[in-house]
């Protein structure tokens, strides 16, 4: 009885160190894709630090729509990226000023800005792929209600 209770649970270790080995696997392609996303977000904010440095007032209106376009496309991208609550700190870190840096823009056009339609789309997968009361939406709020009267 022993013998067939051993035999039983020595056939059985190697499927437990596989499953093991699942999960690890599993737990390293996450942190893969966060340090992904992060990085991709490091890139994005090196373009808004060139924005935050412009002045609106040099530039003619066709280059402000262009930059407008540009920031739209970019936080579009960068908001799809969005796996966890890593993703979305280094979002709001990247992108903290860009519903303001969008607002003076828009000010400035007297018009809705290029790109607002797919930003907008955007903004509610995120919405609806996290949940109103996550963590995820919780670090984002303040940025997403500035970006929502935007749309309007």
């Amino acid at each position: 009885m022993n013998t067939k209770l051993f035999l039983s649970l020595a056939l059985a270790l190697p499927m437990f160190a596989s499953c093991d080995g699942a999960v690890d696997a599993a737990s390293k392609a996450g942190d893969s894709a966060t340090a992904a996303a992060k990085g991709a977000m490091d890139k994005a904010g090196d373009m808004m630090g060139d924005l935050k440095n412009m002045d609106l007032s040099s530039l003619s209106m066709d280059a402000i729509k262009e930059k407008a376009g540009q920031l739209t496309s970019t936080m579009t991208e960068k908001l799809g990226s969005i796996k966890d609550v890593a993703t979305a700190e280094k979002f709001k870190e990247t992108f903290g000023g860009a519903a303001d840096m969008l607002s003076n823009m828009k000010d400035k056009l007297g018009a809705s800005l290029p790109g607002m339609d797919s930003l907008k789309s955007a903004v509610e997968n995120l919405k609806s792929q996290f949940g109103a009361d996550s963590k995820v939406m919780e670090v984002l709020k303040p940025m997403l209600e500035k970006l929502s009267n935007l749309f309007n």
